[in-house]
């Protein structure tokens, strides 16, 4: 999941590491669109002086935190939740700053879910010239007059790089706007605001566009998957202060979330998810990397009826994975 700034680790990351959903995975697709979303978070260090220095410490109001802090920034494939395009730095880095690289991981054919603090109008246009199709909230406060209502409700306006642009009306981008609430929900804010570069509400009506932006949420069990000890892979435990050593872990650390997400598709797939829950739950209530990470506690004793099919679709399910295949081909 997360790679830092060595050149070959990254290499090796970017080159391996990339969504694997399937037609069939569950929660990956609206349309013909495969979900992904951005966000950022922080992962600690060891409090060595080296690394303080190099990556520095947050203000915790009442003095430095107690360790220094890496920033980084991912996209997350939504219905697996195998983070990629992933970029670190210092933590005085803007999360702007790293998402600007993290866009590169984007293609067409990929709908990016957004939140507002990534929005404006050079992040839209970079994010824009990938070919991929974009669903970002925005401020309220954002100056989106409505040019033409649609159908549905949501509206067309255009966004400017400049308040000197907007005033003549030159260099405008269209987009559409959908704008909503959300009604009986504790502490929900007054109005949301999302900007798409979808504009046939027909193929994407506003009710759908709304229901679909709350699915940006899926990006922060990717992050637990990574980071905690007790239900992850227990990043946010490192302490190794030799940096040569901790890119490789963290590199270890992406290839075995991405093997175990797939194992967990793998069963998923053949229906083993329904032995991970409850009989009265109808929906998926484990992540494929948690799927996989229950199915591999159980391959031991598992039964020679269910391991040989799991196996033989696990390895099915390597082979289509392009990427990884053409890196590990060995496996």
């Amino acid at each position: 999941m997360i790679i830092v700034a060595t050149r070959p680790s990254q290499r090796l990351h970017d080159a391996t590491v990339a969504p694997v959903a399937t037609r069939a995975t569950k929660g990956a697709w609206f349309k013909h669109w495969r979900l992904v979303s951005i966000d950022g978070s922080t992962l600690d260090v060891a409090d060595e002086p080296a690394l303080a220095e190099a990556f520095g410490r947050p203000d915790g109001g009442r003095g430095e935190s107690a360790y220094p802090q890496i920033r980084f920034v991912s996209l997350v494939e939504n219905g697996t939740h195998v983070l990629f395009g992933t970029r670190m730095d210092k933590y005085g880095v803007s999360e702007i700053a790293l998402a600007r690289q993290v866009l590169a991981s984007l293609v067409a054919g990929m709908l990016l879910l957004g939140d507002r603090n990534f929005f404006n109008f050079q992040m839209w246009s970079d994010a824009r010239a990938t070919g991929a199709d974009l669903l970002w909230r925005v401020k309220t406060n954002a100056r989106l007059p409505q040019e033409k209502i649609l159908p549905d409700g949501s509206y067309l306006s255009h966004i400017y790089p400049s308040e000197k642009d907007r005033r003549h009306k030159t260099n405008g981008v269209q987009v559409r706007i959908v704008e909503y609430r959300l009604e009986g929900i504790a502490d929900a804010d007054p109005i949301y605001r999302l900007v798409t570069t979808i504009f046939d509400s027909e193929l994407a009506s506003a009710e759908e566009l709304a229901s679909l932006y709350h699915e940006r949420w899926e990006i922060e069990p990717s992050f637990r998957d990574s980071k905690d000890l007790r239900f992850g892979m227990g990043m946010s435990a490192l302490r190794i202060d030799n940096p040569q050593r901790r890119d490789r872990l963290l590199l270890l650390n992406a290839f075995a979330i991405l093997l175990l997400t797939l194992l967990g598709a793998a069963g998923e797939s053949l229906g083993m998810d329904k032995q991970l829950r409850t009989s009265t739950v109808k929906r998926r209530v484990h992540s494929l990397f948690r799927q996989g990470c229950l199915l591999y506690e159980l391959i031991p004793n598992m039964p020679e009826a269910s391991l040989r099919p799991l196996v033989e679709r696990y390895q099915e399910t390597l082979r289509q994975n392009a990427s990884f295949s053409e890196t590990f081909g060995f496996v």
